[in-house]
């Protein structure tokens, strides 16, 4: 599961706007909006563009599971 908050806070420290960061993952701000609060989750290929976009590897951006 993708941790929102991450994305929100890695997003705003690399000055790119939420419609920035939308686009390259092929979503609506409506939706990315959605993921970075944590109320949808992103498939496996718009986490990848999330992190691309974003300059990380996409496991830097997973939530930690407690086991």
């Amino acid at each position: 599961m993708l941790n929102g908050s991450k994305v929100r806070a890695l997003r705003e420290a690399e000055g790119i706007t939420l419609k920035e960061l939308a686009n390259a993952a092929g979503v609506t701000e409506v939706l990315m909006s959605f993921i970075e609060r944590n109320l949808r989750d992103a498939n496996s290929t718009v986490l990848v563009r999330i992190a691309k976009k974003l300059g990380v590897n996409a496991n830097e951006i997973l939530k930690d599971e407690e086991i």
